[in-house]
């Protein structure tokens, strides 16, 4: 008996720690501020309406409120606006970030339900059942009472086999014929292993899901910072654009300013050598001048009503009567750019080619899983059975433990089925989804380096053409200036030297928004470049994954930070509001005119 008791205990350890053995090392992917940002979405999206206003949140909804100003002269409320500040307000507010940002959360979880396919799993169950049955032999009936329970634990082995164990309890009233009920109990302690040899044997094939779901939420973090990129780009393109915008306007504002003093002098001159001509003529071009006037300010209001409506701010209301006046003023600074080095940042920082790298993993991996499942089945089973059998519980149970009654089961099972052509047809197309996804890695890679050479003629072009409109709008300027210089000698008027004047006001007004329009294509292909090359995050100051800190709580504290240093009311004696934030910064070539509404 001890024999027999070593070699069951010895087996029953065997069989433990080759399920032990086979447990999972936790790859444990921790909710990084992508999962904390939607968290924070939960919590505070959508924002909550003013009754009667569908488009005016709740102020605080959206974050601490915005600054609105007063202009003196002209009583508009405007809104100074830096770049920075409408980017944090923007991938806070933005819908467009909150849909794709749900797409990590989803991720997340599906990487959790990879990994709890290998969670212990614990089953009970019990039942009563009573059978009354005819005996022909003994004519009479035969009735049996039965209260059988079975508690067991199952464990799934990252090696693709199974490891169970089993404690079955039965108690058993039997009635004879001869009228006495005769009790039984039964106890037996099971154990089974189950373990694939070919197919589906080993950690790398079973924990691929496990691997790809990882990889999967990571492809999902990469195009949620894909889509932050896209945002800071449409944000910044946007800002510069209200910057161009209003220039135009200020641009036309003077032009038709200049064209009404014209006209009022030519009035003036009517007595003397005004002919009707003259003065038609000068009345068309100040309407046509003030209706390019309407248009620069048309496009002021839609571009400000697509900056704001991404913004999505409590401030800001939409339609809004305030003007957004941008702050920060546009970079003329030569930036140096090497082709190569900007190429090696990309490799680095690219959500777009990190997600393509991944891809190609996922497939690989796909690619080994259908390797495997090209091999034939063979799968090993051993079971171990302790059991103890006596009319009363507890000596039932001691019998147990005194090994009179031990079973033990081996087995080998064999499955291949003849030509295989599944498995063959699916490895293929693997491999074929992995060619794709390097080719597709190929192409990404083409199209990064494109973007980046395509931006950096950009820069380099609108830095060329903020030289040379310089250079031109000084000519245009020297030669209005020499024109008014000779009409005033000359002191004589015709329709000749009247269209000379317009011309030469036209030209120095074009000069002027081709300027502007080099401008903003200088910092329009600077935040293109920085997006082609994934750094547009880093540059805006926003992290994302590399510290621990709430995202939004983040853009928040910045915007509170901001807030806090330019206060709601200026104290006693201080400059007028105008004075303390200037409409925008104005370049030297624009003439004094009053602030656009």
């Amino acid at each position: 008996m001890p024999d027999r008791k070593i070699t069951a205990l010895g087996t029953l350890a065997l069989l433990g720690a080759v399920a032990l053995t086979s447990c999972q090392v936790r790859e444990r992917v921790e909710p990084n501020l992508t999962m904390q940002y939607q968290q924070h979405l939960a919590d505070s999206a959508p924002p909550a309406r003013v009754e009667g206003d569908p488009y005016r949140a709740v102020p605080g909804t959206t974050g601490p409120a915005l600054q609105l100003l007063t202009d003196e002269q002209t009583g508009r409320r405007y809104l100074p606006l830096a770049l920075n500040e409408a980017l944090y307000r923007a991938l806070a507010n933005d819908p467009n970030v909150h849909v794709v940002s749900y797409d990590p959360a989803v991720a997340y979880e599906d990487f959790i339900k990879a990994e709890a396919a290998f969670d212990w799993i614990i089953d009970a169950n019990t039942s009563y059942n009573r059978l009354r049955e005819a005996n022909r032999a003994l004519r009479t009936p035969l009735q049996t009472e039965e209260f059988p329970v079975e508690i067991g634990a199952i464990k799934p082995l990252v090696t693709g086999g199974q490891f169970e164990v089993d404690y079955k309890y039965d108690h058993r009233l039997e009635n004879y014929p001869v009228g006495v009920l005769s009790p039984s109990s039964e106890h037996d302690i099971i154990a089974q292993l189950t373990q694939p040899l070919l197919r589906n044997a080993g950690p790398e094939v079973n924990l691929a899901n496990v691997h790809v779901s990882k990889l999967n939420y990571a492809i999902a973090e990469d195009k949620f910072r894909s889509a932050i990129l896209d945002e800071i780009l449409q944000i910044q393109t946007l800002y510069w654009q209200l910057v161009q915008a209003r220039e135009n306007y200020q641009i036309q504002l003077e032009l038709v300013h200049v064209t009404e003093q014209l006209y009022e002098r030519i009035l003036a001159r009517g007595p003397l050598d005004a002919s009707r001509v003259q003065i038609a003529q000068a009345i068309a071009a100040v309407e046509t001048r003030r209706a390019a006037l309407v248009q620069a300010m048309r496009n002021i209001g839609d571009i400000q009503d697509q900056l704001t409506s991404r913004m999505a701010d409590a401030s800001i209301p939409l339609p809004a009567d305030v003007a957004i006046v941008p702050t920060t003023p546009a970079s003329t600074q030569r930036v140096v750019i090497d082709a190569a080095d900007q190429l090696a940042v990309a490799l680095k920082y690219s959500p777009e080619l990190a997600e393509a790298r991944k891809a190609i993993e996922v497939n690989h991996i796909n690619v080994m899983v259908a390797r495997n499942q090209e091999l034939p089945r063979l799968d090993f089973t051993g079971g171990l059975q302790f059991q103890g059998f006596d009319q009363h519980i507890g000596e039932s149970f001691e019998k147990m433990w005194q090994f009179d009654f031990i079973n033990y089961n081996l087995g080998l099972a064999f499955q291949y089925p003849l030509g295989n052509r599944a498995a063959v047809a699916v490895r293929k197309s693997a491999l074929y989804n992995l060619d794709r996804s390097i080719a597709a890695m190929q192409g990404t890679a083409d199209q990064v380096a494109l973007a980046i050479r395509s931006s950096i003629r950009q820069v380099n072009a609108g830095y060329d053409a903020i030289q040379i409109n310089e250079q031109a709008l000084r000519a245009s300027i020297e030669s209005r200036d020499a024109l008014d210089a000779r009409l005033q000698i000359m002191g004589q008027l015709t329709p000749e030297t009247l269209q000379l004047q317009l011309t030469a006001q036209e030209g120095v007004a074009a000069a002027q928004q081709a300027l502007v329009q080099a401008q903003t294509d200088y910092n329009v292909g600077l935040a293109s470049l920085a997006r082609a090359t994934g750094t547009s995050i880093r540059q805006a100051g926003i992290r994302i994954n590399e510290s621990g800190q709430d995202y939004v709580r983040q853009l928040t504290d910045r915007v509170k930070t901001q807030a806090a240093d330019q206060p709601a009311v200026p104290p006693a004696g201080a400059p007028s509001p105008a004075t303390v934030a200037p409409p925008y910064h104005r370049p030297w070539y624009l003439l004094p005119a009053p602030l656009a509404p």
